[in-house]
């Protein structure tokens, strides 16, 4: 077979096989960053990217071309967010935020200080809730503490604590479900405590033999996965009072 004709050859294999090409991987217009971090936001529809001390959110409805929101990126010096592009919590090095995006502007609507880097925070309707006492970047002798705040009107808020009490392991994260909250440590175990509509916290269950250093929880399978320092574990929350084991990784 001459050149020419094993060319042609080619050629007409590559042309045959295009219309079988697998569709192209899913990428972000508008930005070459490096994006490092997504996070879920209270919208199903939408994500925080977090990169390069700027947040942006992140338009999920298409999937093959996932398109960065027009939103006014806010540049900030942060450690973790919550919320939405109407009102966003962002979590810096010393306080908590409460911003709120207006014509296209971010404005400061409320703070709540005193807060360090590894501190661990979240929303529940109505409520705030800031767990303290991480090692990580606070002194050892420490009691460690989670505290619910409260403000009547996000417009004009003005945070009030509505309790407050000491925790019986430190907060290496915390995580919600429904009603409750899990606060948990690779060395102290877990704790679940109840909220009631007032505010109110109530230790429901301990469990010091659940040394986990990350929760990752599945309300609608009532599931919950748990990262401790032997493996993978994953319990049943249908009784919170007696978690059982369904598997494990180690």
């Amino acid at each position: 077979m001459s050149k020419i004709s094993y060319f042609f050859v080619i050629l007409l294999f590559f042309l045959s096989c295009k219309g079988y090409l697998a569709p192209e991987p899913i990428r972000i217009v508008g930005s070459q960053k490096e994006f490092q971090h997504f996070h879920p936001t209270s919208n199903p529809s939408q994500y925080f990217v977090l990169a390069n001390r700027t947040i942006n959110f992140l338009n999920v409805n298409t999937p093959l071309t996932l398109n960065l929101s027009s939103v006014l990126p806010l540049e900030i010096d942060f450690e973790k967010v919550a919320g939405n592009t109407d009102t966003l919590y962002v979590q810096t090095a010393s306080e908590l935020k409460l911003m709120h995006l207006d014509a296209n502007a971010w404005g400061e609507l409320g703070v709540i200080r005193d807060l360090k880097p590894c501190d661990n925070f979240l929303t529940m309707n109505k409520f705030i809730v800031i767990a303290k006492g991480n090692d990580v970047c606070r002194t050892s002798n420490e009691v460690p503490t989670i505290t619910v705040y409260k403000s009547d009107s996000l417009a004009v808020p003005v945070f009030r604590i509505v309790a407050s009490r000491s925790l019986v392991t430190k907060s290496y994260t915390l995580q919600r479900y429904g009603k409750t909250i899990f606060v948990a440590d690779p060395i102290d175990g877990l704790a679940i405590y109840e909220i009631s509509a007032t505010g109110k916290l109530t230790l429901i269950s301990n469990y010091p033999q659940i040394k986990t250093e990350r929760i990752d929880i599945f309300e609608l399978k009532k599931i919950a996965v748990f990262k401790t320092l032997k493996g993978i574990t994953q319990y049943s929350l249908a009784d919170l009072k007696n978690l059982k084991e369904l598997s494990s990784v180690k």
